[in-house]
């Protein structure tokens, strides 16, 4: 995003603005440009400007997000679920597939004494340790 594009957005983000014109004055850019610009703003106003989008334009902001994992765990489950729904199937999956890879990740790191090993066995997942 060009420097004067990401200084405006941060002001409008970050403004006391009505819903109205924060949505008005959001329509001008891009949903990249808009994920850019709330990955340097605050929990508490990335969260608000998320409701003044609406569900539908959210969703296209998170297909954007270089480390959605960050912004995802800011959500309630419910409206996680609801965001997913409302993705493109294909930005559904590559966001699914970002947050299980990091989970999978996340036990190896938790486990320091113990190696977990996922196999797949007759289509199901099993957990096994080795030792």
């Amino acid at each position: 995003m060009q420097k004067i594009y990401q200084g405006e957005l941060l002001q409008v983000i970050q403004s006391d603005l009505s819903k109205q014109e924060i949505l008005e004055r959001l329509e001008n850019y891009h949903f990249s440009d808009i994920a850019d610009a709330l990955e340097q703003t605050a929990t508490e106003k990335r969260l608000y400007i998320y409701s003044v989008l609406g569900l539908e334009k959210t969703a296209e902001i998170f297909s954007f997000y270089e480390y959605v994992e960050d912004y995802i765990k800011e959500l309630s489950p419910e409206y996680a679920a609801d965001l997913l729904e409302c993705m493109h199937s294909d930005d559904a999956v590559d966001m699914l597939n970002r947050l299980f890879v990091l989970q999978v990740e996340t036990l190896f790191l938790d486990h320091e004494r113990i190696s977990i090993q996922h196999v797949l066995l007759n289509g199901q997942h099993r957990v096994l340790p080795t030792y």
